[in-house]
């Protein structure tokens, strides 16, 4: 397994190298442009495997491969890597870094609408500057503690779909060499340590949370099924046509906050409801199965339209242009189904320790 998951990992980085050249180039094949091919052929192939697998991709994502290399790069002598970041940005960093994280993600997300999405430059642009920013945060901080488990903007999705995978695997970049701990200790948290070692989660608990995480958390999970509901309806009313301009975003950014703040409303309004119909000894069950609720909610969303740009890709690719509504339909039924399977599974399970910013 590790063998083919370190194969997949080297051609998702020749993959990425491969976009960043068609950019450049403005390659088009068939009409689909390479654009076209990594928002909607690439991007979407993600939330499933998030959901099903989410240490998978953690081990096979080209972002993470180029963190770690900046991160051997600053490794001490030990081999434990150093932090070359002053104290307290490191600390502020390990306690705020994901909260840092949603707020990148709310802010680029609605840019692909007016900017990203039809513009091989800015893709570009934003592609080499999260390459970017991932190796040099590799280097300036231990390991993943700089980026990919803190500030990278898919990481709190990757603790909001990641909260009861079907299967889990320990990413071996991560072992030290020669130390009977499982992990470098680098990051509060951490989605990649296993719920089987003791030590590290016994030693989270006795963390305190900083200061209006839990709330921000909170807000990011009841509000992110609008979150995605703001871009499917943005996208499909006008959103690719519409020109870039401070107008436009602002317009953009104003459904988004509204849509969003309509999802958390309707969130606290269930919690409220189960607080007053459940018993103390259920109560975190049903608030726990809420949440999980929300999550099915947003993939879905997500595959009613992302199904749609997916299928015109594959469509384009295999010349089955004819075939494209019932390849969307085959790929919606398929992110239905498979929530579904994943929320039987995931019904009584508890929140897991990795899924706290």
């Amino acid at each position: 397994m590790k063998t083919f998951l370190r194969l997949v990992r080297g051609v998702a980085l020749a993959a990425t190298v491969a976009v960043a050249v068609g950019l450049v180039m403005k390659v088009e094949w068939h009409t689909l442009s390479i654009t076209d091919l990594f928002w909607k052929g690439i991007i979407p192939l993600v939330p499933l495997l998030l959901l099903l697998a989410p240490h998978v991709w953690r081990i096979i994502c080209p972002v993470a491969a180029l963190n770690l290399a900046g991160a051997k790069l600053g490794q001490g002598k030990q081999g434990n890597g150093r932090v070359r970041l002053p104290n307290g940005s490191f600390r502020w960093i390990k306690q705020y870094g994901v909260a840092v994280a949603a707020v990148l993600l709310w802010i680029l997300v609605p840019l692909r609408l007016v900017l990203f999405n039809g513009s091989a430059a800015a893709t570009l642009i934003l592609v080499l500057a999260v390459v970017t920013a991932a190796t040099v945060m590799g280097f300036l901080a231990p390991w993943k503690a700089g980026w990919c488990a803190s500030i990278c903007p898919v990481y709190p999705v990757e603790k909001f779909y990641g909260s009861a995978p079907r299967w889990v695997l320990h990413d071996s970049r991560c072992t030290p060499a020669n130390s009977s701990e499982s992990c470098f200790r680098c990051a509060v948290h951490c989605l990649d340590v296993s719920p089987d070692d003791p030590k590290y989660w016994i030693a989270m608990k006795n963390i305190p949370a900083a200061r209006g995480v839990p709330q921000l958390q909170d807000f990011f999970l009841g509000s992110f099924p609008g979150f995605v509901l703001a871009y499917l309806l943005l996208n499909n009313f006008g959103g690719a046509s519409r020109p870039a301009s401070i107008v436009t975003a602002a317009r953009d950014y104003g459904a988004f906050l509204l849509l969003m703040f309509a999802s958390y409303g309707c969130y606290r309004v269930a919690q409220l409801v189960v607080f007053q119909q459940s018993s103390a000894e259920t109560r975190q069950l049903w608030l726990r199965r809420l949440d999980l609720i929300m999550i099915v909610l947003a993939v879905n969303i997500y595959y009613l339209n992302s199904g749609v740009g997916l299928a015109s890709v594959v469509s384009k690719l295999g010349g089955w242009a004819t075939q494209q509504f019932a390849i969307t339909l085959a790929i919606v039924v398929t992110a239905f189904v498979t929530s579904v399977y994943w929320l039987h599974r995931a019904w009584d399970t508890t929140t897991p320790p990795s899924a706290r910013w």
